[in-house]
């Protein structure tokens, strides 16, 4: 029996998928999933039965480092250079928030 990559792979090719962007890209994932399994009516009931899915998309989420989600889940931006700070910022002499850098050159 082929394995499961090139099952996909082959399918992928079938259906003229080769890259998963954009609305199109998610009209194929969806379909894909279909195919996989004719219960899975959307991408949540994917994500619902296969637990791995969303780890995966986390550690994906992780890995891209963007300053938009780094801002969004960290603590703010320095009061001067405005680098998104992390949960290991500084206090100023104003009580301001700083970073690392910025820290250094203010409290010299």
């Amino acid at each position: 029996m082929e394995n499961l990559e090139n099952l996909i792979e082959d399918w992928c090719e079938k259906n003229k998928t080769w890259h998963f962007e954009g609305e199109r890209g998610l009209i194929q994932l969806r379909k894909l999933f279909k195919t996989l399994d004719p219960n899975y009516e959307s991408i949540e009931d994917f994500l619902y039965d296969n637990p791995g899915a969303m780890e995966a998309i986390v550690e994906w989420v992780r890995s891209i480092n963007l300053r938009e989600w780094k801002e969004a889940l960290g603590v703010g931006k320095c009061i001067h250079c405005q680098e998104v700070l992390d949960s290991s910022y500084h206090l100023d002499r104003d009580g301001e928030k700083v970073c690392e850098e910025c820290y250094d050159e203010r409290m010299e």
